[in-house]
């Protein structure tokens, strides 16, 4: 509640006395002050007359404006003892007081009071309090009145539950509070089955496995449509890919016949070409200079060896002859130089004899005289023996270097031989690695790489065809499969007595067909079944989860009743909202019992629960600052909780609430208030006016907002 602002009148006065409060934006929005020079009782016993009705002299009329806490606009007037009241500028009828304390109060709660004042001082103790005027006494017999109800309430409550116990009223509120949900959740899942079971009981008959059974075959028909796509396109059927590969084959067959080709390597990968004629040219190279000395060495062994061992045989005989003869002829000329040795020596004995008896005798030569050997001749001779041993040693000679020479030669065409032997290994080593690699042909030769080489083109784009077709024919014979194996599947579950040869492309393909006709309506039967389906596990799980919260509700109410030792009630034997009612109305003046209790005790002046009228008026006495600074920092504790209107006395205090951003109220000058038969008159003669009636109070509630204290 917000005070907007107040006029009033005294007795023998005819001034009105009109104040506007300014409610602050800050922390203290809930708080404002009023300081009057003169007297600030008087605001007091307005507000108290404005409020109650209760006419406070030296009051004699009073204007009253308000806002609630929904945000309503209250005009409050009052004179003597007629008042009139009014809410967002419309007048109330006879019933306006009761809904004023109602919007107040928030409810009908005629236990409660609209406003508490409090009188404050401060001691050496701290701040303390005391209450003023008769609104304590009236909680008095408001708490005296609702105890003796409270206690009425407890013991119906009690006899509803038995008639043999006492229960207290913790107990009645626990048992409540535990079981009002209980008995709430029990009646509407008790209702709502039975409305179930009457509208949709017939489902509990349907059979549920209907659709997991018809999504099964039309999963089974959606796969053999989308599998079966490819028999829809006439120019790649089988025997149309058949005849393709077939005439590509023939055409490739062809190629590699006429260029002696017999096995093709793996064009679909990058083969260096240069590498692989390098390697085999080699290879071919090295063949043939194998081949060559092989052939070599075989002419050798068969035909020059056995030449040349007999020539070389037929040497050393005629050596071996000439050696023979030569040492004939050397014991010869030896016998004959021995001979001529002899014969020399005789002549000369002879001759010595003859010259002596020439010399004594003077005889003459005889011409018939034997003639002497001559040594020149046989010198000759043996130097010409010696010049033929000479030249058949060195014809002996000549012929070991031959046979060395031969024998030397054989070795170096074998080494030779070998070497090649080894470096063709090594290239048909080579060769079988890049012939496995790209899977040529090993027994292929230079001749027939070069042809296919310079028919690469054409062989490639007939391989790349070749190997397409044949892709294309294995992916068509799995599709095959597998549309056959679907259409198993479909008379197994669907148990078809179809006994037809599927291994047919044909049949096969046939059945496909008119198994895929069958998906249109499937997918109907299925969508029908899905929504009764749907109705059923939706009635299931319904029935399940009433019937579940209905025993749950049962077997907590059972747990309820044990843990007050009280005799057990079924939930549905009694009208227990009425007991509901009953603890409610028990529980609620039990708070209204305790609050005013707190609220009669003084000393808890400050807390929120003796605090809790919708307006609380404090009127402050003048005090030291040590009280000022405690005031404050109750004000503080309270302002965002409570409505406060502090009455002040001590003009300092006033401005140091200020400045903190307190609210205060604001003397304005005005008219005197009319009375009710003056203001009706008024309201009958009056014209439209200018400005309407609601603009112009918030233009006179609202002006002069800013300012600080004081009197006009």
């Amino acid at each position: 509640m917000f005070l907007s602002g107040i006029k009033y009148q005294l007795e023998h006065d005819t001034n009105t006395y009109t104040y506007r409060f300014h409610n602050a934006e800050s922390r203290f929005r809930n708080v404002v002050i009023h300081f009057d020079g003169q007297d600030p009782e008087h605001l007091k016993s307005a507000l108290l007359y404005a409020l109650t009705g209760r006419v406070i002299s030296p009051i004699t009329a009073v204007l009253l404006f308000l806002v609630d806490s929904n945000g309503d606009q209250w005009q409050l007037e009052r004179r003597g003892d007629r008042s009139r009241f009014s809410k967002n500028r419309q007048a109330m009828e006879s019933d306006g007081e009761q809904q004023f304390r109602e919007a107040l109060l928030d409810g009908p709660d005629s236990e409660s009071v609209l406003f508490d004042i409090y009188k404050i001082s401060y001691q050496e103790g701290g701040l303390t309090a005391q209450r003023d005027g008769k609104e304590s006494q009236v909680a008095r017999v408001f708490h005296e009145r609702g105890q003796k109800k409270l206690d009425d309430l407890i013991g119906a409550c009690a006899g509803f539950l038995t008639s043999s116990h006492k229960v207290s009223l913790p107990n009645l509120v626990s048992f409540a509070r535990k079981s009002r949900s209980l008995l709430t959740e029990w009646s509407e899942s008790s209702r709502h089955l039975n409305l179930l079971m009457e509208k949709y009981g017939a489902l509990q008959e349907i059979d549920s496995t209907v659709v997991e059974t018809l999504e099964q075959e039309l999963n089974l028909l959606r796969r053999l449509e989308k599998d079966a796509e490819f028999l829809n396109d006439p120019s790649r059927s089988f025997d149309v890919m058949k005849q393709k590969l077939r005439r590509t084959h023939k055409q490739l067959s062809s190629i590699c016949e006429k260029n002696q080709i017999l096995q093709l390597p793996t064009l679909d990968q990058e083969i260096d070409w240069g590498k692989v004629i390098s390697s085999l040219a080699r290879l071919q190279a090295y063949e043939k200079l194998e081949q060559g000395y092989r052939n070599s060495f075989s002419h050798v062994e068969n035909m020059v060896k056995p030449l040349f061992q007999e020539h070389i045989r037929s040497m050393r005989g005629f050596l071996s002859e000439d050696k023979r003869l030569l040492g004939e002829i050397e014991q010869s000329l030896q016998s004959l130089t021995n001979h001529c040795q002899t014969i020399q020596q005789e002549q000369q004995s002879k001759n010595q004899d003859k010259s002596m008896l020439k010399k004594l005798f003077g005889e003459r030569e005889n011409a018939h005289a034997i003639p002497s050997p001559r040594p020149d001749i046989l010198d000759s001779s043996r130097s010409a023996v010696d010049q033929v041993l000479r030249a058949l040693g060195s014809m002996c000679s000549n012929l070991e270097v031959m046979t060395t020479s031969y024998t030397e030669g054989l070795d170096s065409i074998q080494e030779r031989y070998e070497k090649v032997v080894k470096e063709r290994g090594k290239a048909k080593d080579e060769w079988l690695v890049i012939a496995k690699r790209y899977q040529f042909d090993p027994a292929m030769n230079l001749k027939s790489m070069l042809n296919l080489i310079s028919n690469l083109g054409q062989i490639s784009s007939l391989y790349s065809q070749k190997k397409d077709f044949k892709i294309e024919l294995t992916s068509y014979r799995n599709k095959l499969k597998k549309l056959e194996k679907i259409v198993l599947d479909w008379r197994a579950l669907t148990g078809s007595q179809k006994s037809g040869d599927l291994d047919q492309v044909s049949i096969l393909i046939s059945e496909v067909r008119s198994l895929v006709q069958y998906k249109g309506k499937k997918e109907d039967q299925l969508i029908k079944a899905r929504k009764l389906i749907t109705k059923v596990d939706f009635f299931q799980s319904l029935r399940r989860n009433y019937e579940t919260s209905i025993k749950q509700c049962e077997s907590q109410w059972r747990k309820n009743f044990s843990l007050l030792d009280l005799p057990y009630t079924e939930i549905g034997a009694k009208n227990w909202n009425r007991f509901f009612s009953m603890v409610d109305q028990c529980e609620a003046f039990a708070e209204i019992l305790d609050d005013d209790t707190q609220t009669l005790q003084n000393e808890e002046v400050f807390s929120l629960r003796a605090l809790s009228s919708p307006l609380n008026i404090f009127a402050l006495e003048p005090m030291a600052k040590e009280g000022q600074l405690e005031f404050i920092r109750q004000i503080e504790t309270l302002s965002p909780h409570c409505n406060l209107l502090i009455i002040l006395y001590d003009r300092d205090l006033a401005e140091m609430l200020i400045k903190l951003g307190v609210g205060y109220s604001k003397a304005i000058r005005s008219k005197n208030i009319p009375t009710n038969e003056e203001s009706s008159e008024k309201n009958k003669s009056s014209h439209d006016p200018v400005m309407s009636e609601k603009a112009r109070a918030a233009l006179e509630l609202f002006k002069g907002r800013n300012g600080a204290l004081s009197h006009e």
